[in-house]
């Protein structure tokens, strides 16, 4: 349990409070393809802005002490804080002394983002601090059930990004269903070669140099050069063979992605598994000789129990390349909430891609993260 002052923590409190007197803390649009109008926090949040900056403050005096009880608090005051600014800022073109019509809008800019930047630090550092974890997932979760209940309300529908949203909302439930469906098939398919591909060159080392070999070469080439690469064969096949097309299998599309991601998600996986029976002790195994058990037993009970925390790390680290790769998707017609990233000028767009993909990432690497150490406490 730290006793000092963390000067991290009020560096970056301090950072927050300048920031809602900076300009550009967001921007105006009078409609959707119009330039954009800087607004300072003052005339963003109105009469709420001293609220806020009373809240920034609180924040800053309460980390001024060792007490853990006052840094707790003012991480709660931090979640609080950042769900009122973003309800406000939903509320506050009924208040801007600005020309409006009913496609305007109002985005997150430069100065709020810092400031929203600086309240995550803050939440981060104080954490740091606890060393009870349900008040640590108390910290996280505050913001993020306040401002999940005010979405699934309505009442943050005023905020540019959810105005986005509601215009493509079928169209972006399509995408979010083909990220994840393809992102799991991908994981599927890894996990079936990877882990008895890991133990085949845990076993043979001629299999390993050849393996780790090519695995190597293919981590040093970048994503969407690997895709490039792969659109050639790939075309050929499909225009030799019409009746793979039917399948998915062609140049542009899915395929190409998702070979890619699978090359890169087999890196993690056998080199988890290599290591993971590695690290299983011969002591073990000649006990389970010795009380009379088979070769299959003994790997069943004894040698794969005891590894597979280590492989689930490795699918763990997979998933999130997985998951966060399939961004790569777009770039050839294969779908995605990628789309999002790279087919527009909005930044509000971009973000509803962006946004959706750090939640499924952070809930998939949290899950599994949580169960490898579960699975590791219990051996």
């Amino acid at each position: 349990m730290e006793k000092k002052i963390n000067r991290v923590t009020i560096v970056f409190a301090i950072l927050a409070i300048a920031t809602l007197f900076m300009p550009g803390f967001v921007y105006f649009k009078k409609m959707r393809i119009q330039t954009s109008a800087a607004i300072n926090a003052s005339t963003c949040f109105g009469k709420g802005y001293y609220l806020i900056l009373a809240g920034t403050v609180s924040i800053l005096l309460l980390n001024c002490t060792t007490k853990i009880w006052a840094r707790y608090a003012s991480g709660i005051i931090v979640g609080i804080t950042v769900v009122l600014s973003l309800y406000i800022m939903s509320k506050a073109l009924t208040w801007i002394p600005l020309d409006k019509t009913e496609y305007s809008r109002l985005s997150i800019g430069p100065a709020m983002w810092l400031w929203l930047l600086c309240m995550f630090c803050i939440i981060v550092k104080i954490n740091e601090a606890l060393d009870n974890i349900r008040k640590q997932r108390s910290l996280y979760a505050i913001p993020v059930i306040g401002i999940a209940f005010l979405t699934i309300l309505g009442q943050l529908n005023g905020l540019a990004i959810m105005i986005e949203y509601n215009t493509i909302r079928s169209q972006f439930w399509k995408a979010l269903g083909v990220h994840i469906k393809f992102s799991l098939i991908i994981m599927a398919v890894s996990i079936v070669i990877g882990i008895p591909l890991g133990y085949a060159v845990n076993k043979r080392k001629l299999l390993e140099t050849i393996v780790f070999s090519i695995m190597n070469l293919i981590e040093t080439i970048p994503g969407i050069s690997l895709i490039a690469i792969l659109i050639i064969p790939l075309s050929a096949l499909s225009n030799k063979y019409p009746v793979l097309a039917n399948y998915g299998i062609m140049g542009f599309g899915m395929a190409p992605a998702f070979i890619a991601l699978v090359f890169y998600a087999l890196f993690p996986l056998v080199h988890n598994t290599r290591a993971a029976f590695k690290l299983v002790d011969d002591y073990y195994i000649e006990i389970a000789h010795a009380l009379g058990m088979n070769r299959k037993r003994t790997f069943f009970t004894i040698t794969l129990p005891m590894a597979f925390p280590t492989i689930l790390s490795g699918i763990r680290i997979a998933a999130v390349y997985t998951f966060t790769g399939m961004v790569l998707a777009a770039f050839i017609g294969g779908g995605g909430l990628g789309f999002y990233m790279i087919n527009s000028d909005s930044m509000d767009l971009i973000l509803l891609g962006v946004i959706p993909m750090i939640i499924i990432t952070f809930i998939v690497d949290n899950g599994l993260k949580w169960a490898v150490e579960k699975m590791s406490y219990g051996r």
